[in-house]
């Protein structure tokens, strides 16, 4: 396994030599074991236990993550005076994701904190470790992976949020579902897609999950209506009444009654009905506006 640091990402490879440096101050002193494997190496991994993900779901495939242990000659894992918990502190204090955190925990683990726990998200994002590393020294992402501005999402870091969608724990529908319907929760941070619109990390009130969403999976609490940069969408319900507001009691309209399966159009913005019913607001071949359900509409 390689132990090259000048392989891991710069962001990483600056944070770890201020955590070294940090650790050294409190009389901690590490080293690094492990940074960037490649796919051969990654599959000895799965074989010997020490990793329970496949090429490329680990970040130690995207130089985002690198592992660590005592130097200090008294055994390279001995845990005496809480060692790697102390480290781990340091690590989470400068931004860094401690991997003892885990629910499994991995203590000797350290990574770059806002991809997820495990890779799906760069995966999503770039496809191959390759790929994103050509981003790198490019200012992180290139412009087809700029994230939305949250200006323009109508939300904005530090919102409080009413989850009209789903939370998903690493990424796109994955890492499974940890809020849904009328959860209350945060926007904490913004991260780039390969989709027209960006993923949002939402923290819980509580601060003890955190998870994925688009945008339009959220809503501001107490507004009637959430303004979105507007994203293709196709109905996928035969006979979909449009309506003036969001909600079944809000008149149909009569210009443009019904909307059929495979018809295409733009979401524009978002609300709650009455119900807790998310609905989105759409607009017809650039002239007509109106709600359907969202329950009706899928990304096109």
């Amino acid at each position: 396994m390689s132990r090259d640091l000048t392989l891991l990402h710069p962001e990483l490879y600056k944070k770890w030599i201020e955590l070294q440096e940090l650790c050294g101050s409190q009389g901690l002193t590490v080293k690094n074991t492990s940074t960037v494997r490649t796919a051969a190496e990654q599959a000895e991994c799965v074989a010997k236990g020490t990793s329970g993900v496949l090429y490329p779901h680990s970040h130690h495939n995207w130089g985002t993550a690198v592992d660590f242990c005592r130097n200090d000659g008294t055994g390279a894992y001995n845990t005496e005076g809480r060692f790697f918990e102390r480290v781990g502190a340091i690590a989470e204090s400068i931004g860094l994701i401690w991997g003892g955190s885990f629910s499994k925990p991995d203590r000797p683990h350290l990574q770059l904190a806002g991809w997820g726990k495990t890779a799906d998200l760069l995966i999503d994002l770039y496809g191959t470790p390759e790929a994103f590393k050509m981003t790198w020294g490019t200012d992180q992402k290139d412009a087809s992976l700029t994230p939305q501005d949250p200006a323009e999402s109508g939300l904005a870091i530090g919102d409080k949020i009413i989850v009209a969608g789903t939370i998903y724990g690493t990424g796109k529908g994955t890492g499974g579902a940890i809020a849904k319907n009328g959860a209350e929760m945060y926007i904490v941070d913004y991260a780039g897609a390969n989709y027209p619109y960006c993923w949002g990390v939402a923290k819980a009130a509580g601060g003890t999950r955190q998870g994925w969403a688009a945008p339009e999976a959220l809503q501001l609490p107490g507004n009637a209506e959430t303004e979105h940069a507007a994203w293709p969408a196709v109905c996928n319900e035969p006979m979909t009444n449009v309506r003036t507001g969001a909600g079944v009691e809000n008149p149909i309209m009569t210009d443009w009654p019904l909307l059929g399966v495979g018809n295409q159009v733009d979401v524009v913005g978002q609300g709650m009905a009455p119900n807790g019913v998310l609905w989105y607001k759409i607009l017809i071949q650039n002239k007509y506006t109106g709600w359907v359900c969202g329950a009706f509409l899928d990304r096109a």
